[in-house]
């Protein structure tokens, strides 16, 4: 098994945002990290062996954090 932990901040107008690394060498952005994910685990796939599993794991910076937290809440920002 393949494991990644993947460095995520968050962008007012841009979404979650992934930092590149030699385990994932270009950055992604997603409105929701179910979508990051997604995005980072099809790049990530046409690297590997076919059959090989793949663990992808964030780790959030403060920004990130606050916004997964605000989400979870459901708390909706007004315009």
């Amino acid at each position: 098994m393949v494991r990644l932990t993947v460095n995520v901040g968050f962008r007012e107008g841009v979404g979650f945002e992934s930092t590149a690394s030699h385990q994932v060498t270009r950055s992604f952005a997603a409105a929701d990290l179910k979508e990051l994910r997604r995005k980072i685990t099809a790049a990530t796939l046409m690297k590997r062996r076919k059959g090989e599993d793949l663990m992808v794991s964030f780790l959030l910076d403060s920004a990130a954090r606050r916004e997964l937290d605000r989400k979870r809440a459901g708390v909706e920002v007004s315009p």
